[in-house]
């Protein structure tokens, strides 16, 4: 270094300090520093970029700025391929409690008369919000690519429904025709042409009328009894027009003809809830009556029903058949929140109106405004929540916590519940004018046991779900497998019933699903009573000498194992299970390292 560059820099310096005050006001943080990363000099944006003190920083190598790995691309990267006096690069330096900032570094470098660098100035720049914004436009743009997928896929939907529509309209023996409007003549069956070349618009009759009507075909007249229809959006506006003609009969066969039509039309929708819900089972297509009769209308549905019935699928399926199904579906698990959140999820909060609320929250009543609110497991929620929400139903107006402000709210009921509401009553527990007011409709789901039939369907429709998955060969039940299945009770219901498939699946290695494949609470033979508790199920078991159950400590092992993948390994429900405490299932699990 020669002589006049430390002159050069305490020039330099002496400007810089001059000019401090310029500096101070900058928004952008600004350091000098030596050729040796010396920091000379600072302003105040930079210690409110890096949460540093200036004693921190002047006087100290630029290496304490810099995480080492960045110190270390600074100045063997990037840096040593600028040749210019002039250059930019973006690192990333560290606030003081180490959150992680990314900066773009604007760099001169200063020279001495002889035209040696001296010291450089650095003008750093937080770009956080920026990279944040490109975050967000990137998101923004996936999100449109995924719009744009639904929307393929939904003019697929539609198309396939247009070709549905026409295999039915076609499919009809008398004459039909549709009309928009305006009366435009959309579409026809081959039954309508045949009985006019043109088709002859009879909306002058109007909508749902019944007449006799005379219809010339050359020198021919035929009579028609004419009913024309109105078809509806979900908005109840109508877009449409069905003109159906049927060549005139005796009334009582008319009647019945338009009865069968209406059976036709529940049965298709009965027949797309099937589809979602898989069931032959008598008493289940009841349920689903009643769900797809109570879709269309506005009142209260309860459903009841052990864990892992599908309540959730009945109530999802009520929403989608009714006029509500273009606006929001909203669920909320009342027993997975305290009773505060829980609060404050359905009623919205204010900021600052509690611990924590550090932005407004409209609440789920208005995010569902105009759709279904489902409240899963109501029977959890506390008196007092209950009075609130007695309140909502009642007056359709919610208050958010905090707030001095009610809102209007359009929102359909959907509850359901494991537990008997009416027992709660009784107790003291449940308000009986919110069950009342939530009880409607009841809707009582049977158990899995009470429908022995559904098993084996659910249990291919799970094997086939979760093939799909990991890309397995077709798998089947032997079927004394198939026996097995049959005669376990399912506590858990169709949802333990796939926890047990998913888990044979990966038990078996051919095409067949074994005994031995199945958790081993559900073989007797091999294991236990699913009731017993687990000393019982280890004592009283006779235990056979293969390789997968060598001894007892295997079999416990097994059914420890077999407990916690049911409960979704929480301990406190697989130890209930178990008929053990908590305690005591810790303490086999430390007993067996690999679990």
């Amino acid at each position: 270094m020669s002589a006049n560059r430390p002159t050069a820099q305490l020039d330099d310096l002496e400007w810089i300090r001059k000019s401090k005050k310029l500096l101070d006001a900058l928004n952008i943080g600004f350091l000098l520093q030596d050729m040796d990363d010396n920091i000379l000099e600072i302003n105040e944006a930079l210690l409110r970029i890096n949460g540093m003190t200036r004693e921190e920083l002047v006087g100290h190598h630029a290496s304490e700025f810099y995480s080492e790995k960045e110190y270390k691309r600074l100045r063997t990267g990037d840096l040593l391929k600028i040749d210019s006096e002039h250059y930019q690069s973006e690192y990333f330096i560290y606030h003081k409690n180490g959150k992680k900032i990314p900066v773009l570094f604007i760099v001169s470098i200063n020279k001495d008369t002889s035209g040696h660098p001296v010291s450089e100035n650095v003008l750093i720049l937080d770009i956080s919000k920026q990279k944040q914004f490109q975050a967000k436009l990137k998101d923004a743009n996936k999100e449109l690519t995924d719009v744009n997928e639904a929307l393929k896929k939904n003019q697929e939907s539609l198309k396939n429904e247009k070709m549905k529509l026409e295999a039915i309209l076609f499919g009809i023996g008398d004459s039909v025709s549709v009309f928009d409007i305006s009366g435009h003549h959309l579409l026809s069956n081959p039954q309508a042409r045949q009985i006019y070349k043109e088709p002859i618009s009879l909306l002058p009759l109007k909508a749902c009328r019944d007449e006799i009507v005379t219809l010339a075909n050359g020198n021919k007249q035929r009579h028609f009894d004419a009913k024309v229809e109105e078809v509806k959006d979900s908005r109840g506006q109508t877009f449409a027009y069905v003109e159906i003609l049927k060549e005139t009969t005796d009334r009582i066969a008319l009647k019945a003809r338009e009865q069968e039509l209406q059976y036709i039309k529940r049965q298709i929708k009965l027949k797309k809830i099937s589809s979602e819900i898989l069931t032959t089972s008598p008493v289940m297509h009841k349920c689903i009556n009643v769900a797809l009769h109570c879709a269309e209308l506005q009142s209260t549905v309860l459903v009841t029903g052990e864990t892992g019935v599908g309540k959730n699928m009945i109530a999802a399926a009520i929403h989608a058949h009714s006029v509500r199904r273009d606006k929001p579906f909203v669920q909320v698990n009342c027993g997975a929140l305290p009773e505060n959140l829980i609060e404050s999820e359905l009623f919205g909060h204010v900021r600052g109106s509690f611990s924590g609320a550090i932005s407004d929250s409209i609440g789920l009543f208005r995010t569902a405004d105009g759709g279904t609110l489902f409240l899963d497991e109501v029977g959890d929620l506390g008196i007092s929540l209950q009075v609130k929400l007695l309140h909502a139903i009642q007056d359709k107006e919610i208050r958010p916590i905090g707030s001095s402000k009610t809102y209007k709210v359009d929102v359909r009921l959907v509850c359901a519940t494991n537990k008997n509401l009416k027992t709660l009553v009784e107790k003291g527990l449940f308000r009986q004018d919110l069950y009342y007011r939530l009880a409607v409709i009841p809707l009582a789901i049977p158990p899995l046991r009470e429908r022995t039939e559904d098993i084996l369907i659910l249990a291919n429709h799970f094997i086939n779900k979760h093939s799909r998955k990991s890309k397995q060969r077709k798998i089947k039940f032997h079927h004394e497998a198939q026996k097995i299945l049959l005669k376990y009770q399912w506590p858990g219901n169709v949802r333990e019933l796939e926890n047990v498939i998913e888990y044979a699946l990966a038990m078996s290695t051919g095409s067949l699903i074994l005994p031995e494949h199945l958790p081993v609470y559900l073989v007797p033979q091999r294991g236990n009573s699913q009731t017993s508790r687990l000393s019982e199920k280890i004592s009283n078991s006779v235990i056979p000498q293969d390789d997968r159950f060598e001894s007892l400590a295997e079999s416990e092992k097994e059914a420890i194992l077999n407990a916690l993948w049911r409960c979704k390994f929480n301990q406190t429900r697989a130890a209930k299970e178990l008929g053990i405490s908590r305690i005591t299932l810790w303490r086999k699990m430390s007993k067996y390292t690999d679990i």
